[in-house]
């Protein structure tokens, strides 16, 4: 009996230990980021790590202007039997 409370306490002991640390790498990586994309990530080849929101869409925006300027992005998909094409 007293092998399986040891048990039981050690098990519990490691789980409070395992979601404690999770909490805080999480809590200190929204404390780091703050509201800011992550370094070192790319759409295409516009890099965006460090920008907030708002700069990080007007960097795609202004990147892909001119490469949708003038043409359009054709999105198809197919689910059974219903076909869509979207121009955008």
């Amino acid at each position: 009996m007293k092998r399986q409370k040891f048990a039981i306490s050690m098990a519990l002991s490691i789980l409070m230990i395992t979601v404690f640390i999770s909490a805080t790498g999480f809590l200190s990586m929204s404390v780091f980021l703050n509201g800011r994309v992550p370094p070192d990530i790319r759409v295409g080849h516009t890099d965006i790590g460090g920008l907030n929101k708002q700069e990080a869409v007007q960097k795609i925006e202004e990147s892909y202007e001119n490469t949708i300027k003038d043409d359009f992005i054709n999105i198809s998909y197919n689910t059974g039997n219903i076909n869509k094409d979207f121009r955008v």
